[in-house]
């Protein structure tokens, strides 16, 4: 019996391997050719890619080379100076309307005499009283009469106070007017016909203050740019109670035409608000207070550090 075993076993074993091997690489050549494939599709995808970025490009280019052309053109000659000459006519309208607005507070300011005092006077003065005459100047009335007895000017006076048109309550000084011809020295009697009392009041009327916002702009010069009034609106402007609180927000920044302006510091009635209270305003985005006289509050404002 052969050592190695014979030539048929080594030839059958030889056959299996090649089989196994052919089997092997076909399966190979499968997996190399599907690679080839994304590869190239991978590759045809990016060229296309590519060739439309490049299309896309030139397409753009020749707009804008077309668009450059068109502004180049006549109508389209003069836009910079017209555009120049626009700023400066807002520039105009600006400080115009600042002007208006600065007149019509002073209008709003000057006190004028109240209409509802004469309507006071006539709905309750009393039937024994006549009054002679009354004057208002500022917030200052005289109210003067006279009466048969002293007890229908007391009465007045409380009737007058109940209206809450006066800060404090009228002042009242009375007169016993004619009493030695009246007076019947033989019988002691005094005919009150002939005798009467006279009586001034004198009081001060509740004012409106006004809480006005002015904003400059700082630079070479200080151009002011605005200016708003807080406050109720009534046919006397906008105006607030004494004691009453008051609140102006959004004021950390303004803006004119395409220019951003951050603020800058702040005056009230003059006086330069303190840089605690600044930095207040700066994290509120808003000034506010208690209003008791008539206040001017002027915000400045400079250039915005994102703009130079």
């Amino acid at each position: 019996m052969p050592i190695f075993g014979s030539k048929n076993e080594f030839s059958k074993r030889d056959m299996n391997f090649f089989s196994e091997f052919t089997e092997k690489a076909a399966k190979m050549a499968r997996m190399f050719a599907y690679v080839a494939i994304a590869v190239a599709a991978v590759v045809f995808v990016m060229v296309a890619l590519i060739v439309f970025a490049f299309i896309q490009n030139q397409v753009v280019k020749s707009d804008i080379k077309d668009l450059k052309k068109d502004l180049r053109g006549e109508q389209y000659a003069d836009l910079e100076t017209e555009y120049a000459q626009l700023q400066s006519e807002i520039a105009d309208n600006t400080q115009y309307l600042y002007a208006l607005g600065e007149m019509r507070n002073k209008v709003d300011e000057t006190q004028a005499a109240k209409v509802e005092i004469a309507k006071l006077i006539k709905s309750n003065v009393p039937n024994a009283a006549y009054i002679s005459n009354y004057n208002v100047t500022g917030t200052s009335v005289m109210i003067q009469g006279q009466t048969f007895n002293y007890y229908s000017a007391v009465e007045f006076v409380n009737l007058l106070q109940q209206s809450n048109l006066f800060t404090s309550v009228p002042q009242l000084s009375v007169e016993h007017y004619n009493l030695e011809d009246a007076l019947n020295k033989n019988t002691g009697y005094v005919n009150l016909i002939d005798t009467y009392y006279t009586f001034t009041i004198q009081a001060t009327l509740t004012s409106d203050v006004h809480v006005t916002v002015k904003r400059y702009l700082e630079g070479d010069t200080i151009t002011a740019i605005g200016l708003t009034e807080i406050g109720v609106a009534s046919g006397n402007g906008y105006y607030l109670i004494p004691g009453e609180g008051y609140s102006f927000e959004t004021i950390k920044t303004a803006t004119q035409g395409t220019e951003t302006y951050d603020l800058s510091y702040i005056l009230v009635d003059g006086v330069r608000m303190s840089d605690d209270d600044f930095a207040i305003v700066l994290e509120t985005d808003k000034i506010e207070g208690t209003v008791n006289t008539d206040t001017i509050i002027e915000l400045y404002y400079k250039a915005s550090n994102g703009g130079e």
